[in-house]
This record gives C-alpha cells, sequence and structure tokens, in this order.
C-alpha cells in the first residue's frame, strides 16, 4: 500500500492527525515519508494525481474507507 493512501486514511480516521495537517500539512505529510510528488498533489488538493499516486486510478489497492481531505 502506497505510503500516500497510508496517510490519508490516517488522516481520515484520526482526529489529532486531522488538525495537525490543518495546521501543517507539509510538515505531517513529510514526516509521513511522503515524497514531494505526493506532498504537493495533496496541498494543492489535485484529486485525479493524488488518485494516481495513491494507486487507486488503476485500481492497484481497494479500500472501503471514505477518502476525505481535511479542508484547509
Amino acid at each position: 500500500m502506497s505510503n500516500l493512501l497510508i496517510h490519508l486514511k490516517e488522516i481520515s480516521k484520526n482526529a489529532v492527525m486531522e488538525a495537525a495537517h490543518r495546521r501543517n500539512p507539509r510538515l505531517l505529510a513529510s514526516r509521513a515519508g511522503l515524497n514531494e510528488d505526493e506532498i504537493e498533489a495533496l496541498i494543492s488538493r489535485d484529486y485525479p494525481r493524488i488518485m494516481t499516486l495513491a494507486g487507486l486510478a488503476d485500481s492497484r489497492y481497494a479500500t472501503n474507507l471514505t477518502i476525505k481531505l481535511p479542508v484547509s
């Protein structure tokens, strides 16, 4: 599973991480091990790119969770 997908799932289910993402999304993403391309896609809210980088665009990974990006 991609680091980006893991990171998104954690933000979606953990209020503390969601609050940290709202304060400084770049720092939290960096600490989660995301690469610069993943961080930029996340910060810019480039949904097609996020889906591709997370492995969801080509169905490499499946999830039954609703992935939501917190409001910045």
